[in-house]
């Protein structure tokens, strides 16, 4: 998983700094900016194929929608933001759950 990467380059770029070492810092920062290019490259590919199929003319605007804030969300993840992810994901989830749900009667 990718986030799990990019948790790895974190953590040896936070060992890096704390070992005071300029070569282990410049090589830990290199690694972790490569791993955070790769996680924006992915996101927005995700991204711009949502795109195509919005112009391809599919319409599951909700599915697309959803997919997009997965694909941020996991971006997001990758780059240790857990604690926003949670919190706007609680936030969906009340939305849904206030939401009145229909019994398909008029």
């Amino acid at each position: 998983m990718s986030t799990d990467r990019m948790r790895e380059r974190l953590d040896e770029l936070q060992q890096a700094l704390d070992s005071g070492d300029p070569e282990a810092v410049d090589k830990a920062t290199r690694e972790a900016a490569a791993q955070v290019t790769k996680e924006r490259r992915n996101a927005l590919s995700e991204l711009v194929l949502l795109q195509e199929e919005q112009d391809d003319g599919c319409c599951d605007e909700e599915g697309r929608h959803a997919a997009a804030d997965q694909a941020l969300c996991d971006l997001l993840r990758a780059l240790g933001f857990d604690d926003v992810v949670d919190a706007f994901e609680m936030l969906v989830e009340s939305m849904n759950t206030d939401r009145p749900q229909s019994d398909g009667s008029l």
